[in-house]
């Protein structure tokens, strides 16, 4: 990445790091899409309670904020070769 990875925002910082590739990131964003996906599937079923709810609410935040972070990377920063 560019120097001016330091001035992307915080919510892309945390999901992009500067290494990633844009691969990577939406490897990461389906891994989360799914734990969520799973947790909730779990949660319904009542098999647990705090880990699949953990899963269903952590799941898809962190899928939303990588897909935001793809888009915003997209737009306006470089992914890595």
């Amino acid at each position: 990445m560019s120097a001016r990875y330091d001035q992307y925002p915080w919510w892309v910082k945390l999901t992009v790091k500067e290494g990633t590739s844009r691969k990577t990131a939406w490897f990461w964003f389906a891994l989360s899409a799914v734990f969520g996906a799973l947790g909730i599937a779990f949660f319904l079923l009542n098999i647990g309670f705090f880990a699949p709810l953990i899963a269903a609410i952590g799941g898809p935040i962190v899928a939303v904020l990588y897909l935001l972070a793809i888009k915003w990377m997209d737009r306006n920063g470089e992914w890595p070769p």
